[in-house]
């Protein structure tokens, strides 16, 4: 039972908290809304809905510890308030929904520890903690699951004596063609696994090292029981002809055998499970502890801030937290970009001519506000074909660096075959790019990409995003640009990427001065 002193406390507490969750949720309404709308078109990501109830109730079974005594307000977690503040103001700056949604509810967090004080804090430190498990992240996962998925089941299959070939995430038996879809890469069940370990672990154990381990195990587990799947569905599918296993019911087969594995986990997982009464015993213990010291506590009430002290902190704890939104208009401004000089690119450079666009391959980019697509040919090399998409301005599903598989177009029939990542040296300094080979029937394509952001180059997207936030916060550009180069490579990828070398050594400066020509840069 609370006595006197905490119940006032918590109470005061209470009112103060929910008034400044209520201004934070008005704040970054746009921030909760962006991760509600990916909850609800999204199934790998519908959990999000039950995530603040589970920790609202597993606050609640712990509310005899926290009323034991009063909380006490602390300004140690404002330093974290401010970190995760100027994070979402930076995901802000560069439409990075994920980055704004993990820094909001790194505010949350924060501003509850500092309501309610460390202490108070410390004993709800795992429902705080679930929380981020709200964010819809996980997507970025997807394409090397996709690689593991189809490298092992491609590996099993040859392992039962079956001849398979393989052509990037497309294989081929002899019975039929398989392919490795984002359906099929296992994110879905790796997060839904996490999650649900990571809750079975704080309920069934007591002790840190086992609920580590548990939660470990419950991360590795989907990811083979996901090659397993996709093997088993392959077998099937094989066995049968071609007649069963091949069509949704794949998809059917692949969740109930999940949720096989999952109850097959938490059985194993229960013989390990500490005892109730240990449980019981150590929050007794804690309760008694909290008993013993009540006096001390009704003693010291004349050390206790006094309520306008309390109300100036937590005013300014409410100030720090909500601010953030309200910064950008400040700090983000935009500035217009002059549009009125076109795009192009010169009909010579440097011995290299116009030629005729030969191949329909074309990049999976939404929302450029220039688009350039120019073929060269030169004595004695292949054509070189270049793809510019520039961004003057962007917005929430028009940006330079997006989530996109951007090698290929939706519906698509050209294949990526690989793809990887390269170092190379031009005009006297390393480039990072990406590269891939695509191939639709008798064409195959070796393809260079990277970005543009102001004057430098990457083809690292977080580090493009880093790009963006200081250019954006230092106000003097606001441009980016996506570059693809790609040339024929049916016989030799070296001679393909020589091809390139060359084109890139001799054209990129041509190609910096019109960019900067077009958004509005003076030579």
């Amino acid at each position: 039972m609370m006595i006197p002193i905490a119940r006032s406390a918590w109470m005061q507490t209470s009112i103060a908290l929910l008034l400044i969750l209520t201004l934070l949720a008005i704040a970054f309404y746009s921030t909760i809304e962006s991760m509600v709308a990916i909850w609800i078109r999204s199934e790998t990501f519908t959990h999000g809905f039950i995530i603040l109830p589970i920790s609202l109730w597993l606050i609640w079974g712990k509310r005899q510890q926290l009323f034991s005594s009063a909380p006490t307000q602390s300004l140690l977690a404002l330093p974290f308030i401010l970190a995760t503040g100027f994070l979402w103001l930076l995901g802000y700056a560069v439409d990075a929904l994920v980055v704004q949604q993990f820094a909001f509810v790194g505010v949350l967090i924060a501003t509850i520890v500092c309501c309610i004080g460390i202490k108070a804090a410390s004993k709800i430190i795992f429902p705080l903690g679930f929380l981020l498990f709200m964010v819809p992240v996980g997507e970025g996962l997807v394409p090397s699951m996709m690689e593991l998925t189809a490298s092992s089941t491609v590996w099993m299959i040859r392992a039962t004596g079956i001849p398979v070939f393989r052509e990037g995430l497309f294989f081929s038996l002899p019975s039929g063609n398989w392919s490795v879809v984002e359906a099929c890469s296992g994110v879905r069940y790796l997060i839904a696994s996490v999650t649900l370990g990571c809750l079975y672990a704080y309920l069934t154990y007591s002790s840190y090292s086992k609920r580590i381990i548990f939660i470990i195990i419950s991360a590795l587990v989907p990811i083979v029981a996901n090659s397993v799947r996709a093997y088993i569905i392959v077998m099937l599918g094989h066995l049968s002809n071609m007649t069963i296993a091949t069509g949704v019911d794949h998809l059917i087969y692949g969740w109930v055998f999940f949720g096989f594995v999952m109850l097959l986990l938490f059985w194993l997982g229960g013989f390990f499970a500490d005892p109730p009464e240990e449980e019981r015993e150590k929050q007794l213990s804690e309760i008694d502890s909290n008993s013993n010291s009540r006096s001390s506590v009704e003693t010291s009430t004349k050390n206790r801030p006094s309520l306008l002290k309390n109300i100036l902190l937590f005013v300014l704890i409410g100030m720090v937290s909500v601010s953030w939104p309200g910064l950008t208009r400040i700090l983000l401004s935009d500035k217009a970009v002059s549009v009125s000089v076109a795009l192009s690119l010169p009909e010579q450079v440097s011995g290299w001519r116009l030629g005729v666009h030969s191949w329909s391959w074309k990049p999976n980019v939404i929302g450029a506000t220039r688009e350039l697509t120019q073929e060269y040919i030169v004595a004695g090399k292949a054509p070189v074909s270049v793809y510019l998409f520039q961004f003057l301005h962007q917005e929430q599903g028009k940006e330079l660096v997006s989530g996109l598989k951007h090698w290929v177009e939706e519906e698509s029939p050209w294949r990526v075959i690989s793809e990887s990542s390269k170092t190379v040296r031009i005009d006297g300094r390393d480039i990072s790019i990406n590269t891939a080979v695509i191939r639709f029937g008798s064409d195959q394509l070796r393809v260079w990409s990277w970005y543009r952001i102001g004057d430098r180059y990457t083809s690292n997207a977080y580090v493009a995003k880093l790009l963006e936030a200081y250019y954006k916060l230092l106000g003097n550009r606001q441009d980016g640009t996506r570059i693809y180069l790609f040339t024929a490579a049916e016989k030799d990828i070296k001679t393909a990427d020589s091809t390139l070398l060359k084109f890139t050594n001799d054209s990129l400066g041509t190609i910096a001065e019109q960019l900067d020509l077009s958004a509005g840069i003076s030579p």
